[in-house]
């Protein structure tokens, strides 16, 4: 999540980039906004899966990555320039448990899988949730647990 006290790309005055970092230490740009005007890079695992939104709240923007895999354990960067701040950038480190796979006697099989992260201050009325999606014959179904949410003092 990136939050700007000077409101997000209205007059051009913020460029914000988006990378996650390869294994083999290069940053690959993944998103870029500026002047209202964003660009989802092309070629990468995170092409087809990704959404940055506002919050709802003034000048706050989040990257959202949909249908997360385990592949998908990596840092990603957020890159600001700033006419008046000048630049920063903010790291998150992704990380994804898959605990075990069950295979049960009727052949249908059990995952659990544990997703772990730094709560902040922010994440005080955040509603988390799990959602499985799966085939059966002829279509794909989806499930998803009750909507929690985590004291955060």
């Amino acid at each position: 999540m990136f939050t700007s006290d000077d409101g997000i790309g209205s007059s051009g005055a913020i460029i914000i980039e988006w990378f996650y970092v390869e294994s083999s230490g290069y940053s690959q740009k993944i998103y870029h906004l500026e002047s209202l005007h964003h660009t989802v890079e092309k070629n990468t695992p995170y092409t087809d899966r990704l959404t940055v939104n506002n919050t709802g709240t003034p000048g706050e923007m989040v990257l959202t990555i949909r249908d997360v895999q385990l592949s998908d354990q990596v840092e990603f960067i957020c890159h600001v320039k700033s006419l008046t701040d000048g630049t920063g950038e903010g790291r998150t480190q992704l990380t994804v448990f898959m605990h075990s796979v069950t295979t049960e006697s009727s052949g249908l099989f059990s995952v659990n899988s544990v997703l772990t992260m730094k709560v902040k201050k922010e994440d005080k009325n955040a509603a988390f949730y799990c959602e499985a999606k799966y085939l059966v014959p002829g279509t794909a179904k989806m499930t998803e647990t009750e909507h929690i949410n985590i004291t955060v003092y």
